[in-house]
């Protein structure tokens, strides 16, 4: 009997990870293997289709699935555990259906819209991903050319309307797995992977890039690209062309299919040096990309897109606090305007000149000016829609609908650790500790070694009164970090609430040691004296904070450790200062 499901719009379907889900056949595939469901267990996963990114809730499922009838949540729980057997899934490591624990379900793997066509045999993929090129160079040692021009080509396809494309993290993370082309789209949930080689002799290089569908391993699409290295940047838009007249997408208009200006070869490869260092992340790789993009704009000071690297580095470095705020984000700004002074159609320059806003001046509309114009730009451009996020609503309290807009950019990047921990924040913020205990273990699964994971299970620990356990895994992150002032804050605050008050005293004697040599960010201080119930000096850290533009402070109005003193006049002066009252 086929299922029956509520009435949608005609050629409903959904590309979940390896499956084809399609709704209006009432029917799941597996490439070409059909599985069969009973109708109640077919509509709950066309429900999850429905919902992702978002968590359905189990009394939402219930009332959607029996239609108002009286029953248990325990019923819901044996659809999941059936659907499960049906996929080949298991609730310890989930690959489609992941319990959200206290909420309901989600998919695990994106749930990817495809028209009805698709699933008839007659395909043009419509989501792809970009695995790094291989190094086919005489000395095997242009990694980092390879991954820039990857970088580059992803860049451009997000260009293509249409076409939904996996970002670097994510694609590079599997594309080193060594997996075949089949794989490697199931475990990124797409019908398409873009492979290449690059060779380089001098000033020649050498591109071949192949469209591989997901499927079935067929080759779509396949040629060769001859240039000289000056015509590097160019090339990503004939490769996203290329991709886009293979599977009858449109390449959009504006600034992606404008010409842009020749650049020096030496300029070139010290751009995409750099920008392979940037990715790292590291104290050590941030030097090293400096270096790189401060040579490429003395080689071609009309370089736009190094400028834009410039600033996000020094943006990075002043977060972070590998540099006081004020200095390097007024560095950033520079470089920023600088970027757009040479080419204004860089949407990510315009996000990050509002981020910039933000920090620097409190500048509520010229934040939201620079916003409007990226998303005109590049609405779908994943840097755009993570920096309205974090500028545009976050600080607002805004939670909810920043929360929803980080998930639909991890959607794209799944493997990425950077984006989990802003989910994780958004969630903390939205009061929502065990979600945010939930992408606390995905992180700690992916980068054990990395402290955000910790960190994140460390704070969300504490919300939910697991004391013991949220210092455990602060002092973790705090070791693994090798020390940083923004994991000994939180560390102190942990101490101090748990009340074991001459350690958080001692914390913050070590932050008063450090400060003698170096800047802390007053943000450090602040969190030990709200841990140890030191209201006034956990006012006075705060305008410190404020004053010194300090970006952990920007989600004042959201913090719940803040909860006790909103209603005091020295704290809606906090608010005043930064134009949030």
């Amino acid at each position: 009997m086929a299922p029956s499901v509520s009435p949608q719009p005609s050629q409903e379907a959904y590309r979940i990870a390896d499956l084809l889900l399609d709704v209006s056949a009432c029917t799941l595939a597996r490439g070409d293997t059909p599985i069969a469901l009973p109708p109640r267990t077919f509509e709950l996963l066309v429900e999850l289709a429905r919902r992702y990114p978002n968590v359905a809730r189990r009394r939402d499922l219930v009332d959607t699935l029996w239609r108002g009838e009286d029953v248990l949540d325990e019923v819901l729980s044996q659809r999941v555990m059936l659907l499960r057997k049906a996929l080949g899934d298991t609730a310890e490591r989930p690959r489609y259906i992941a319990l959200v624990r206290g909420w309901g379900y989600k998919l695990a793997a994106p749930a990817v819209r495809v028209e009805r066509a698709a699933t008839a045999g007659a395909s043009h993929p419509r989501s792809i991903a970009v695995l790094p090129f291989l190094d086919l160079s005489p000395g095997r040692d242009q990694e980092y050319l390879c991954d820039g021009i990857a970088e580059e080509v992803i860049n451009a396809l997000t260009r293509i309307r249409d076409l939904r494309v996996i970002a670097r993290t994510s694609s590079f993370v599997v594309g080193r797995m060594g997996l075949d082309a089949r794989e490697a789209g199931s475990r990124l949930g797409v019908e398409a992977i873009l492979e290449g080689s690059v060779c380089r002799d001098g000033r020649r290089i050498r591109v071949t890039a192949q469209l591989v569908g997901t499927a079935d391993g067929v080759h779509l699409h396949s040629e060769r690209y001859d240039r000289e290295m000056t015509d590097i940047l160019s090339l990503q838009d004939d490769i996203a062309a290329a991709i886009a007249d293979s599977l009858r997408l449109d390449l959009a208009g504006g600034h992606g299919a404008a010409a842009r200006p020749a650049v020096a070869a030496e300029a070139q490869a010290a751009f995409l040096e750099g920008r392979h260092h940037l990715s790292k992340s590291t104290p050590e790789s941030l030097t090293l990309a400096r270096a790189c993009l401060e040579r490429a704009v003395a080689l071609e000071p009309g370089f736009a897109l190094a400028y834009d690297s410039l600033a996000e580095l020094h943006w990075y470095l002043g977060f972070f606090g590998g540099a006081v705020p004020r200095e390097a984000f007024s560095t950033s700004t520079w470089h920023a305007l600088r970027a757009l002074e040479l080419d204004d159609g860089l949407a990510q320059t315009h996000a990050l000149l509002a981020m910039l806003r933000k920090e620097l001046d409190y500048n509520w509309p010229e934040v939201d000016r620079e916003l409007a114009r990226a998303a005109e730009l590049e609405p779908n451009s994943p840097a755009v829609r993570l920096r309205h996020a974090i500028s545009g609503l976050l600080p607002h309290g805004r939670m909810g609908e920043a929360a929803a807009e980080v998930e639909e950019v991890l959607a794209g990047d799944p493997y990425s650790l950077l984006l989990r921990w802003w989910l994780a924040i958004m969630v903390y913020l939205d009061r929502r500790p065990e979600r945010m205990i939930e992408e606390g273990r995905h992180m700690v699964a992916l980068a054990p070694a990395h402290f955000l994971g910790h960190w994140v299970l460390g704070v969300a620990a504490g919300e939910v009164g697991a004391r013991r356990e949220s210092l455990e895994a602060l002092d973790e992150a705090h070791r693994l970090s090798g020390g940083i002032p923004f994991t000994l804050g939180f560390l102190a605050f942990a101490t101090g609430r748990a009340g074991r008050r001459e350690e958080a005293v001692r914390l913050l004697d070590a932050a008063t040691e450090l400060a003698r040599d170096r800047y802390i960010p007053p943000t450090t201080f602040m969190l030990g004296h709200v841990g140890l119930g030191n209201w006034d000096e956990a006012l006075r850290w705060a305008d410190a904070a404020i004053e010194a533009r300090d970006p952990i402070i920007m989600p004042i109005k959201t913090f719940p450790f803040l909860d006790p003193i909103r209603e005091d006049p020295r704290f809606r002066a906090l608010l005043e200062k930064m134009h949030l009252d």
